[in-house]
């Protein structure tokens, strides 16, 4: 057996007073430092996460949002076991969880379900949003940061195009009764754990937790589960409505602004993927991102 990397021996030992007896990388890497680890005596193995700051504050909030949606929903989250920092390590490399792993398979691409696994899916993410929507919600946009151990909200731009932005946040703020609300940041098939009928047994990943128009967050999803995979466009987002509207009505932002929301994620991230390109440090993170065997 390869012996696990010292820094995760130190932090379950530290955190739990045991050794690690085995331990595997998942297939995919994440920007995190991600282990699957297997402990002596225990029969479902732990997630190690190590780092992971938030792309729009830099601030690793990974394990106090999971805490936050775990206290307010019933979405199928990872439980935190435990979680600290690292002395002597640079931020934001310092800060790490241990997780519940949760079984199930990942559906990496849509395309390979069948049609009542896909409805059942899509079915299941809109009830995600609109549960997290319901009882996740703030008084003001921005991205989270973290201060003496809890949540905060920061105002950032986090977004590079702010003419666009700004005119569709300007409507936001009209919107009669709206609440800003928390939203996952990296919502799509491959944050997903499913069972053999395509109902969601878990979502994990979410290190770019913010704060966000619900709307905006609506409308990425339909582009991430319905567009990206070419399904059906009506019978899909029927799908995805109906298990929004089982927590709460469908954001008039969304009606509005969907295709402008859409156009701006997709303007979004292809700016921070050339960014990341003209970089050492960002054509790394593209590489561990890159399914095994591709870097």
């Amino acid at each position: 057996m390869e012996e696990p990397p010292g820094v995760v021996d130190l932090i379950v030992e530290t955190a739990l007073g045991v050794e690690v007896s085995d331990w595997t990388r998942p297939r995919n890497g994440r920007s995190a430092k991600t282990y699957i680890i297997e402990i002596e005596g225990e029969s479902d193995p732990l997630i190690c996460k190590i780092g992971g700051p938030s792309v729009f504050t830099d601030a690793v909030i990974e394990p106090l949002v999971v805490e936050f949606v775990a206290e307010r929903t019933t979405l199928p989250v990872p439980a935190v076991i435990a979680r600290g920092h690292l002395t002597g390590v640079s931020h934001p490399w310092d800060r790490w969880a241990l997780y519940e792993y949760i079984q199930g398979m990942t559906p990496a691409s849509l395309i390979s379900l069948d049609s009542p696994s896909k409805k059942q899916l899509l079915h299941g993410v809109g009830s995600i949003l609109g549960e997290l929507h319901t009882r996740c919600t703030f008084d003001r946009l921005g991205g989270l940061d973290r201060e003496d151990g809890c949540l905060m909200i920061r105002p950032c731009d986090g977004l590079n195009f702010p003419m666009l932005e700004r005119r569709i946040r300007t409507t936001f703020n009209k919107s009669d009764g709206e609440s800003a609300v928390l939203g996952h940041g990296d919502l799509f098939p491959g944050n997903l754990m499913i069972d053999d009928h395509g109902r969601i047994t878990g979502v994990f990943d979410w290190a770019n937790g913010h704060v966000t128009d619900p709307g905006y967050d609506l409308a990425v999803a339909e582009l991430r589960f319905i567009d990206w995979f070419n399904l059906p466009p009506e019978a899909s987002r029927q799908a995805l409505l109906e298990g929004y509207r089982q927590h709460r009505s469908v954001p008039d932002t969304f009606t509005r602004l969907h295709r402008r929301y859409k156009l701006l994620w997709l303007l979004q991230n292809g700016e921070q993927a050339i960014r990341q390109l003209t970089t050492p440090h960002g054509r790394r993170q593209l590489r561990k991102m890159l399914p095994a065997g591709h870097s």
